[in-house]
């Protein structure tokens, strides 16, 4: 059976894309990701991971660098390749590192895509919600079937990324903490994420995409009411201020090594 996003990712990979073209000539910071890249439980952007790991960057490069945020809210890994995030993403690396000047290049990139659709499915209406297993039929089809989408689509978003930047732009890769208090925990949503962290950690590792994998999951571990605040959504959560400023130290630390 055809995976129907691969197609569509081809296209976008092979043919050259000419609109949105960059007007500024700073180096750039991008961020690309769902919920938790676009800010979500942080309050005002500022204090969000993005925002604050951007300030990093212009510390330690001394230069005034642009932000291109182009994260989406509840983006998935399928959404991105079909909805324009990847798109936007690569016009954005090619026309910055793909010129004669590396005075506009892009030098890191960030993403974290997967956890909403992991998240989909424990919540109120989705088909793992507690006390749902995988004795479950309905359960165990959308569990297999979501990190199966994970297994084709991160390494796919990866190498298209790694392409279009070239081999001297740093891009990390951010896992996720299991996103629901202690009271609603369950061993199958545990898996879930810790079989989706293995899939980023592994596509981060794979020739011809040399990431790093940023491990938040480790660090939020028996934390998460302290790192993070509800979502709006019917349950789950997100990094709070304390968990977003968490996470930039994480990458800070990362790219240091």
């Amino acid at each position: 059976m055809k995976h129907p996003v691969l197609p569509l990712l081809l296209l976008i990979i092979s043919v050259p894309i000419l609109a949105g073209c960059p007007t500024t000539e700073r180096r750039a910071y991008v961020a690309l990701g769902g919920s938790y890249a676009a800010g979500a439980g942080g309050g005002d952007y500022e204090k969000s991971y993005a925002s604050l790991f951007h300030a990093f960057l212009q510390e330690e490069t001394e230069e005034q660098l642009s932000l291109r945020s182009l994260a989406v809210e509840n983006e998935t890994t399928a959404s991105m390749i079909g909805d324009g995030q990847l798109a936007k993403a690569l016009a954005e690396l090619r026309f910055r590192n793909q010129d004669e000047s590396p005075d506009n290049d892009t030098i890191a990139i960030t993403l974290q895509i997967g956890g909403e659709e992991a998240m989909s499915l424990l919540l109120e209406d989705g088909p793992c919600r507690p006390p749902a297993t995988l004795d479950d039929r309905e359960c165990e089809a959308a569990f297999h079937g979501m990190l199966n989408e994970a297994r084709l689509n991160v390494p796919a978003v990866l190498r298209a990324l790694r392409v279009a930047a070239g081999p001297e732009t740093d891009v990390l890769v951010i896992n996720y903490f299991y996103p629901f208090p202690t009271a609603e925990r369950s061993e199958t949503g545990e898996e879930l994420y810790s079989a989706l962290n293995e899939i980023l950690e592994e596509a981060a590792r794979m020739p011809g995409v040399d990431a790093t994998l940023v491990d938040i999951a480790g660090e939020f571990r028996g934390r998460t009411q302290e790192l993070t605040a509800p979502l709006d959504e019917g349950g789950g959560r997100a990094p709070n201020e304390a968990g977003h400023a968490l996470i930039a130290s994480l990458l800070e630390r990362a790219l240091e090594k």
